[in-house]
């Protein structure tokens, strides 16, 4: 996955490693700690985003297009 090919992340998460890996490996002002702070922040927009589109909507998208829709912002 794009967390794992950036810095190591394993492919199966919970959320509370997930937030120790993020604090970890985010910290400072590199530029893979800004990348990886910025695919964090696509992720979360655009599941929220999907949510409410399902809520408000009723329309469905695919796991695919999430993921299309991280990696180009």
């Amino acid at each position: 996955g794009v967390l794992e090919s950036e810095s190591g992340c394993p492919r199966s998460f919970e959320w509370d490693y997930i937030k120790v890996w993020l604090m970890k490996v985010a910290k400072g002002k590199s530029p893979k700690a800004k990348r990886i702070k910025h695919l964090f922040a696509a992720t979360i927009y655009c599941i929220w985003s999907e949510r409410n589109a399902r809520i408000f909507q009723g329309s469905l998208e695919f796991s695919g297009s999430l993921v299309r829709g991280i990696l180009q912002m």
